[in-house]
């Protein structure tokens, strides 16, 4: 499996196709760089069409309102909906037994509408039989991930001949963006009068989290195959918590619960992490399991934040007030990420409290892949720094 797995990666990397300087809905970025999330999209998709289909448990809301996940999957998704979907991945599907590839999913799984019920369903979805029998995970998930680290290797060690294309890329992509959304929270969040309320509020729950005291959030679970199962499990109760949460807040109609993070992009965090001695050790993603809370005012953000920070069923990590401190991009949000308290596998969720004027801005602009692009390239740029600095810290040592 794992040499068909570098045979259709290697035939993908060397098609040019998607190198072309026009929009043939490929969305494969800016010319000249390529993130590398499109280049190795065939095999990211196999894992999301068959791995990841099994731990697509059902959500507890209704149709109507399971909105659009966008906001949380950026537009880096691994899963191209405009790519040609008629590759079947023949010599994929002649491995996966029938048996392995159908999801094992609870036929009873929660649809009521009220919390407690739901709450009791989801330790029972929760209790059962894991999702990936140990034949399907050792003959198809673990060899595609060997050969996708492969991949990102090659990646880092490729970008590091051309870390001056890269920052001028980056700083000519994100022009834009930080125009279009500080133009918006100029006119509807910096005059909100609830705005430095907020704030106040945000920063007295940061200096009493765990990260405002110097301690990062780490999942417990340090392998990623390990760290999606337990998110498996954990997926129902923060289904239910959430809507909980977006009943008694206020939030908007289109907060939404995402799917489950593709397992590429969390493979490519493990890759790109600053502190690279720690490569492909999954303990820094935590937002696998994640929600958005949509506000149409800073008064939202005041109950929603409020409601997160009394919640004696869940304990709070770390809190990011992007309000006082945007991103390079002009985004403003406010980041939660907690666990629940009750939770054996002790996983880090992330909330998103998000204004409603910027998600309307994002999902309405048009130079989404751009961002993709952005992003690959500001993540490698610090991969590849902190390879360097690996190297020059032995270099150092062995003298």
């Amino acid at each position: 499996m794992a040499q068909l797995c570098r045979v259709r990666l290697a035939g993908r990397v060397r098609d040019e196709a998607w190198q072309e300087d026009e929009d043939c809905g490929h969305g494969n970025g800016s010319a000249g760089f390529v993130p590398p999330s499109v280049k190795a999209r065939e095999l990211a998709r196999a894992l999301a069409d068959h791995a990841e289909s099994k731990l697509a448990q059902q959500t507890a809301f209704e149709a109507d309102e399971d909105g659009s996940d966008d906001h949380q999957e950026s537009a880096a998704s691994v899963h191209n909906t405009d790519d040609d979907r008629g590759d079947d991945f023949g010599a994929f599907n002649d491995v996966v037994d029938d048996d392995f590839a159908t999801p094992r999913l609870d036929s009873n799984a929660p649809k009521s509408s009220t919390v407690v019920p739901i709450m009791l369903r989801s330790a029972s979805m929760a209790s059962q039989t894991r999702p990936w029998t140990r034949n399907f995970r050792d003959g198809f998930v673990s060899p595609i991930l060997v050969v996708l680290k492969e991949f990102l290797r090659d990646e880092i060690e490729s970008a590091s001949t051309r870390t001056a294309q890269l920052v001028s890329l980056c700083a000519l992509l994100m022009q834009g963006f930080e125009g279009i959304y500080t133009a918006i929270a100029k006119k509807f969040i910096d005059t909100d009068s609830d705005l430095q309320k907020f704030v106040q509020m945000a920063d007295e729950m940061i200096s009493r989290t765990p990260a405002g005291r110097g301690v990062a959030p780490l999942q417990v679970k340090t392998d990623l195959e390990e760290l999606y199962l337990a998110c498996y499990a954990t997926l129902p109760c923060f289904q239910a918590w959430f809507l909980h949460m977006k009943a008694t807040t206020g939030a908007v109609s289109d907060s939404s619960v995402a799917k489950l993070k593709s397992m590429y992009r969390a493979l490519e965090k493990t890759a790109f992490r600053h502190d690279s001695h720690n490569q492909w050790n999954a303990d820094c993603v935590l937002d696998i399991v994640r929600g958005a809370l949509i506000y149409d005012d800073m008064a939202g953000f005041i109950r929603g934040l409020q409601a997160i920070n009394t919640d004696p069923s869940v304990e709070v990590l770390r809190v990011k007030n992007r309000f006082s401190h945007p991103t390079d991009g002009g985004w403003r949000d406010c980041m939660v990420n907690l666990r629940f308290v009750n939770d054996k596998d002790g996983v880090v969720c992330e909330v998103q409290l998000i204004h409603q004027k910027l998600m309307l801005a994002r999902k309405g602009m048009a130079g989404h892949n751009d961002y993709v692009t952005y992003r690959a390239g500001m993540e490698l740029q610090g991969a590849v720094s902190a390879s360097k600095e690996l190297v020059s810290q032995a270099v150092i040592t062995d003298l």
